[in-house]
């Protein structure tokens, strides 16, 4: 993950699982690297509050299917920053995924 620019978390739907992975990505990821959840059903707040680097971190949900509908849900928690949310917004629409107005 050194040199990533965006890491799509696809784990199961268990807040306790997401707080474990974010927090590894947290520690791993280099600091300009956007974390992102595709999480349907649990709020980021509820998984990268207690993060160092929380203001990465968003929610970026395919919708589905993914092989038929190219858009991409993308939400973050009050203390996303708004650049992350733009640079994953160019991100997804560079591979083709069409993001969704936040």
């Amino acid at each position: 993950m050194s040199d990533a620019a965006l890491v799509q978390e696809n784990g199961p739907e268990r807040l306790e699982v997401k707080q474990e992975l974010f927090a590894e990505l947290d520690r791993l990821a280099p600091p300009g690297c956007i974390l992102a959840s595709s999480s349907s059903a649990i709020r980021v707040s509820l998984f990268t509050e207690a993060l160092p680097g929380r203001g990465r971190c968003l929610i970026a949900h395919p919708v589905n299917p993914p092989h038929l509908i190219p858009l991409v849900e993308l939400s973050g928690a009050p203390w996303t920053a708004p650049e992350s949310i733009a640079r994953a917004r160019e991100i997804y629409a560079a591979i083709g995924r069409f993001p969704s107005p936040c």
